[in-house]
């Protein structure tokens, strides 16, 4: 929107031929250019039309205007109206006809510096109104279907795939309980996303049940930005691959070829705080075995 003193010189100085008899007179060129500069405040190319014929030649009827532009005397009586409730052309009545005439473009510039200050007024009183309401938005929100906890099943090798893939989404460190079971060595090359994860920059902290398998992994936990533990398989047992990250539970199965996800922000974070006393549990009671732990894992 054009400063108040640019639309001001702007208007001025497109008034600047003035004919003997004292009326103004434009150029094509100057309405044309006028014609942008109030399009830019608001007024419509026909009410810049009305309004710049109105300054050109005084007060005039709407039958002379409608005539001169070439408009139905009901487009100019509706154009010159419109006009006048902005409080760009003025009204008087005489011998029962009424005139319009063009105010000032010192005026103008007033209405549009009233106009900011309206805008300015009206957008503060939203802003405070939508400050108060934010609480019960939120609350909304909080309570919405779309935050409600989701559970989306997956099947066979495509479907574990997504499960397997959805890790990579992730971002914070992801926690892994991680079983080795035979089915891992013959794993489906759309199922190794380990590369994938470490070329991403994702880190993973795994407790792992112990095996030949888990040991030969572990060997490449540098490269492949990994933390493990590895536990007793005969003191703890599960099958399943169980990721937990951001607001996810990842549950693959490869034995079963189905896999889950549930999204929840409360679910996941309980989850987070288990494998956090877990691998913590891990740590100690590796530390207490001691040489006979660290030899079994060797």
């Amino acid at each position: 929107m054009l400063s108040n003193c640019k639309l001001r010189i702007a208007l001025l100085r497109s008034c600047e031929g003035e004919a003997d008899s004292g009326v103004l007179f434009f150029s094509r060129k100057m309405k044309e250019d006028l014609e942008r500069v109030l399009g830019g405040i608001g007024i419509g190319k026909k009410e810049s039309q009305i309004y710049l014929e109105l300054l050109e030649l005084g007060s005039q009827p709407v039958l002379t205007l409608a005539r001169r532009l070439s408009f139905p005397r009901s487009t100019a009586q509706f154009l010159a109206e419109s006009l006048a409730k902005k409080g760009f052309v003025s009204k008087t009545i005489k011998n029962k006809i009424t005139f319009y005439t063009a105010e000032r473009p010192e005026k103008i510039t007033r209405i549009l510096q009233e106009q900011k200050e309206d805008f300015l007024k009206s957008h503060s009183e939203k802003e405070k109104a939508l400050q108060d309401l934010l609480p019960a938005l939120q609350s909304l929100k909080k309570h919405s279907l779309a935050s409600r906890p989701k559970v989306i099943f997956y099947e066979g090798v495509d479907g574990l795939a997504r499960v397997y893939d959805d890790v990579l989404t992730s971002g914070e460190e992801i926690r892994s309980m991680v079983a080795y079971t035979p089915a891992h060595a013959n794993k489906p090359e759309k199922l190794v996303i380990f590369k994938k994860r470490a070329a991403k920059g994702i880190p993973i902290r795994c407790i792992t049940r112990d095996s030949q398998m888990a040991r030969e992994r572990k060997k490449n936990n540098k490269k492949e930005l990994r933390k493990s533990i590895l536990v007793d398989p005969e003191k703890y047992s599960w099958v399943p691959e169980i990721q937990f990250y951001d607001n996810k539970v990842n549950i693959a199965s490869i034995d079963e070829n189905f896999g889950v996800i549930i999204e929840s922000e409360q679910i996941a974070q309980a989850m987070k705080n288990l494998f956090d006393l877990a691998w913590n549990g891990a740590q100690c009671e590796n530390g207490s075995v001691g040489g006979a732990q660290q030899k079994r894992q060797k």
